[in-house]
Formats: C-alpha cells, structure tokens, sequence
C-alpha cells in the first residue's frame, strides 16, 4: 500500500484529473493488490495523496485560540465575491456575458456603484476565457462598455479567448490560468462558458465528477487571491428559484463556489411566444449574505429597476389581481382601488351601499382581499359615530402613501411597530390613534364609573376590563353582575366613587381618595372579584 501511496502521489502531480483512476488501477494491477482493493480503497489512497499535497488542519478550533478570519470582500456588493468563486447561471441570451462585461467596464471608469451596488476601490486586471462564443459576438458587449475601440483591447482587459482559441480547464489550461493570477494579483477571471471549457474532457454533465474542474480550478487560485466567475447555462425548466436548483447538469458544481448568482426573466413566456417583457431578476444565493434586484440590458446599457422583492411583489399582486375575474370580489376590489388612488379609505358600509350586499357578505369580501394581499385593512382608523371603524386601501396607491406619511409621525405612540411600511402586511396599527386610545393608558381597573342606561347615568360600577372600545365593568358587591361591550365616554364615564351622594360605603371599606379617575387608590377593593 505504501507503494501504491507514492505513486498515486506522482499521479496526480503528472497527469490531468480525470486520468487519475484508471492510472492508479493500473498501478494497483502491476503491483499485484488490484484484486485486494475495493472501490472505497482506491479512492481513500487518492483522498489521502491529495491531502498530502493540501495539508489539512488536524485539531479543531478551540474557545482558548484566537481565530484569524479575513473580512468578506466584495468586488461587486452583494453579487460578486472578491478573492473566491463566484457561479452566475442563466438561460441562453439572456445577458450574462453583456453583465460581467457591464461590471468591468464600470470598474475602468473608477465608478463607485453599478445598477446600485457598491463597486470595489480598484479596478483589477481582468481576463475574459470566452470560448462559448466568436469575437463577433463579443464586439458588440464590448465597445457598449467601452472595453473595444479602434480595433484594440481597452484597459483593464488583458487577454480575451474565444470559441477559436484553445482553453480548456484540464491540466494545462488551469496551470496556465493560474501563472497569469500570481503575475497579476486580485485578477478578475471570467470564464464563459463552463460547458465549452469542459467540452472534449471526456466528462457527462449529470456525473459527479461534473464539478472536479471547477473545483481543480478552485484550489488552484485560491491562494492567489484571484477573483473569478464561471457562466454556466440553466436547466430548461427554470422559471424562478434559486441558483442551486436551476444550476444545468450535476448539482455539485454549485457546490464549488461560494457565491451563486442566479438571473432570469422578470416575466418569462412559456407558450413560445417573444419575450415582451425584458426585465431581468438577478438573486445572488450562497454562503454568504442574499442580494435580490430587478434590471434591463438597453440599447444604452444596463439600468436598474431596484429592488427584486419589491418587483416581485408587484408582480405578484397584478397577477392576483387579473385572477379575480369579474366577480363579487373583483367588483370590491374595484370600487377600493378607484377610492385608493383618490387618497381615501373605503369602509364596510361604504362598500355595502355601493354593492347593494349585506355587511357579513362585504366583510367576507373584504376578508377574501385582505388575505390575498390585495388591498390593507388599517384597524380603527375612521369615524362611523360609534366604535372607530376599519378603513380598506389598496398597497402602492395614494391612500397608502398618505398612510404612510401621517404613521412617520407617530414615534412612541402604543400599537406603532417600528419605522418600516410593509405595504402587503394586512395589521399595520392604525394612520392615526382613536381619539379615545389615551384611556387605555389612563382608565386603570378598578376605576369607579358611571353607565348610561335607561337615559342616566348609574354608578355603582368599578372597570374590570379597560379596553376603551370594548370595556368591562363589574357591579359593586355583585362580582357575577357584568356588563361588556363599553365605549369609553359614550357608555362609561368616571365618576369620584362606585357609591351615589349621601349612601354610606359598606361598613369596612376605607374612605375613597378623591384624585382624577386614573390615580384612584384601589387597594381596598376585593380582588376575588377580578
């Protein structure tokens, strides 16, 4: 076996990864233990020769050794990692290419930011190995970004390959990629495409070794500091997702890079009809933190349409709103949108006068849209001359903005959840308090108040339940006497003690302090009866 180690040793230092099995077999054979030796032994004499040449980190980290770790650097914030692998998959003609070629040609302009994302400092020297295509292709992307004019390279491009130059990520080819990353330190590798770089390697894109260049690369450069970025075509039945997923071929070549750049039709036709709709989604996914934004390749270059959640969200909604149909709940949904973009709140029985419907029958309408995420239910926030009622808007319309505007004021104020406006979160607290929410604050149980009933106001009753819109109060003396379903200042009112003028307080009871009704002293009362 220690014979087999060392020549698997000189193996794997001599000849192309994908010869190394078979040469070790053969090794194996003239060495007389081929038959000895499973699959798994053959394969762990491998492991162990490359280990040799990698050494590895025996002892794992402890809470008593300071941890050296290197700041992730980004050459492209959130899209591209600096110093690693970076994997950006596609579907044909879509605009990988044009968009490296964007980010470089940014870069050479000392640009800070690109489609809205910070651009590293420096500009590296960048070498574009795209084999996928000719150089007539690659004209075109060029000169937009400003990377080819007068017949010549512009800087920082310092060597480009295409489909008639010779480049493969074999042995040589890597070999070759990695003497012009040590003579050009934090170089920018872009690698278009890795089908074509692997064609004639002999390997089956649904194998497992699928991967091996890549990751032979990997090791490689990693210690040069370079930067590079393998394309790579989608699956044909990606419609969204994720990278990973819609990565073409054996899933362990998006396992070879740290950073995962997925980019994909905004709208995407499937009937074979022409692309209308030419924005593009790009969501970075990986080991390190998520990017999401929408953009589009113009006669011009690239723009930015913002943020991809958001665009999505759009999306989605205008496609809820086409699968309402010209129903019960598309005829609400209607009358809130026309309402919305004039800046107001529709309420249940503005809806149900419209409608000519009954209540239960709008509110489930309503209900339906809240849920689909359609239109906004603002809880208590109109006036009806009773209980504040429920106020329904459509997200992104006049109405919202105006929300959003008077609920930026409101810093402090109980039921406002931090400073973000989700317009698709059905429970955002109300635009502005209930004129009656300072008595949730203020009306303490236990407080003596007076009942409007029978046209008068009745004492002998103490606050069990201080919901200002929904109050509880409990008869004196009588703990199973309750009356529920109170509105504060309508209903209830304080008054200076549970007792009328000249009746006597139950013999025991301490004389009641006369303070405001929200400092009364309570401590006398029984608390069985709560």
């Amino acid at each position: 076996m220690d014979a087999l180690q060392r020549e698997t040793l000189a193996i794997i230092q001599t000849h192309p990864e994908n010869e190394w099995m078979p040469r070790i077999r053969n090794s194996a054979d003239h060495l007389n233990i081929l038959c000895d030796l499973r699959e798994a032994d053959i394969r762990g004499v491998l492991r162990k020769a490359e280990q040799s040449l990698h050494p590895r980190r025996v002892d794992p980290f402890s809470p008593d050794e300071d941890i050296n770790i290197e700041p992730i650097r980004w050459m492209w914030d959130g899209v591209i990692r600096a110093g690693g692998g970076n994997l950006l998959i596609a579907s044909p003609k879509v605009g990988k290419s044009a968009l490296m070629m964007g980010m470089v040609g940014a870069m050479a302009t000392g640009a800070t930011s690109y489609l809205g994302r910070a651009l590293q400092s420096t500009c590296p020297p960048v070498f574009v190995v795209g084999t996928d295509q000719p150089f007539v292709d690659w004209e075109p992307i060029l000169i937009r970004e400003g990377l080819f004019t007068g017949r010549r390279l512009q800087h920082p491009i310092k060597n480009l390959w295409d489909s008639s130059c010779e480049l493969m990520l074999d042995e040589r080819g890597i070999k070759r990629l990695r003497t012009l990353a040590v003579e050009n330190p934090g170089a920018l590798f872009v690698l278009d495409s890795y089908r074509s770089l692997i064609a004639g390697m002999g390997i089956n894109e649904n194998d497992s070794n699928f991967a091996d260049p890549a990751r032979a690369l990997l090791r490689n450069l990693t210690d040069t500091g370079a930067t590079w970025v393998i394309i790579h075509h989608s699956n044909k039945s990606v419609s969204g997702g994720n990278a990973i997923s819609a990565s073409s071929g054996n899933n362990s070549l998006p396992a070879a890079a740290s950073c995962c750049i997925l980019m994909n039709w905004l709208k995407a036709t499937f009937d074979g009809s022409p692309q209308q709709d030419f924005r593009i989604g790009i969501n970075q996914s990986g080991r390190l933190e998520r990017c999401s934004m929408v953009v589009e390749l113009t006669d011009d270059g690239w723009i930015s349409h913002g943020d991809g959640d958001e665009a999505i969200r759009i999306e989605n909604h205008a496609e809820s709103v086409a699968q309402l149909g010209e129903g019960r709940m598309g005829d609400a949904y209607d009358h809130v949108s026309m309402r919305s973009d004039l800046g107001c709140m529709v309420s249940v029985a503005e809806l149900a006068g419209v409608m000519d419907r009954p209540l239960n029958k709008i509110q489930r309408y309503l209900g339906g849209l809240v849920r689909k995420g359609l239109i906004i239910e603002a809880r208590g926030v109109l006036e009806t001359g009773g209980r504040p009622g429920n106020g329904y808007f459509t997200p992104w319309s006049k109405a919202a903005s105006l929300w959003r505007d008077k609920r930026g004021g409101l810093k402090g104020v109980k039921g406002v959840i931090g400073e973000g406006f989700n317009p698709l979160d059905p429970h955002q607290p109300p635009l502005t308090p209930s004129p009656r929410a300072g008595a949730r604050e203020t009306v303490t149980v236990g407080t003596p108040v007076e009942l409007f009933r029978n046209e008068a106001w009745c004492n002998g009753w103490l606050v069990k339940d201080n919901n200002p819109d929904a109050m509880r109060c409990v008869r004196v003396g009588s703990p199973n006497v309750t009356v529920s379903n109170l509105r504060w200042g309508l209903d209830v009112r304080a008054c200076s003690s549970p007792f009328g003028k000249g009746v006597t307080p139950p013999e025991g009871l301490p004389e009641l302090v006369q303070t405001s009704h929200s400092k009364h002293d309570t401590s006398w009362i029984d608390d069985n009866e709560f």
